[in-house]
């Protein structure tokens, strides 16, 4: 459970390294390649951290999710895939969904807090919906909003493609990814 808090504290700080204006301040101080490059090794320390502590956590049951709750997960983790190819590929969605990533980051880890009951999954599905929310609620201190131009609507169709792609993807490779089989 240590590497996994370690791992959710490297990995939000990092990111919030903007909204607590520090990131100006690193730059200024290392230089714009080095502060990114730091940025990038940091962050990845806290994603292998997130993951080998959520693979090394003991099981500590705290409630029995429902049989029913697998399909609403399966259904919301559709929609946050659809949201992360929408925040990747140039679309029209971007006009109306202003952080479709962070959005997609908090329905994916909800989806998996109703599907999971262990202490090590909450810490980090709920982390994860936290520092996402969080993010959203701060980010257009540092980076305001402005809304994409139109494209043609072609794009639309192959966000959508390559979210449900994503999805395919994720569910296909989730035993080796998650330990977990979904089929």
């Amino acid at each position: 459970m240590v590497l996994l808090l370690t791992g959710l504290a490297i990995f939000s700080l990092v990111h919030f390294l903007p909204e607590l204006n520090a990131r100006n301040f690193f730059v200024n101080k290392l230089g714009e390649l080095s502060y990114k490059g730091i940025y990038s090794l940091l962050s990845i320390l806290g994603f292998v951290l997130i993951v080998y502590g959520k693979g090394y956590s003991d099981f500590i049951g705290v409630w029995s999710p429902p049989a029913w709750t697998r399909h609403l997960t399966m259904l919301m983790v559709l929609i946050a895939m659809l949201l992360l190819s929408v925040s990747q590929i140039p679309n029209n969605f971007r006009r109306s969904i202003k952080h479709p990533m962070l959005l997609g980051v908090t329905v994916w880890g909800m989806a998996h807090l109703l599907a999971n009951g262990d202490l090590a999954s909450i810490v980090l599905f709920g982390g994860f919906v936290v520092f996402s929310v969080a993010k959203m609620i701060t980010i257009g201190k540092h980076k305001p909003y402005v809304k994409p131009e139109p494209v043609k609507s072609y794009w639309n169709f192959v966000s959508i493609a390559v979210g449900f792609l994503l999805y395919g993807l994720a569910a296909s490779f989730h035993k080796s990814i998650a330990g977990i089989p979904l089929f």
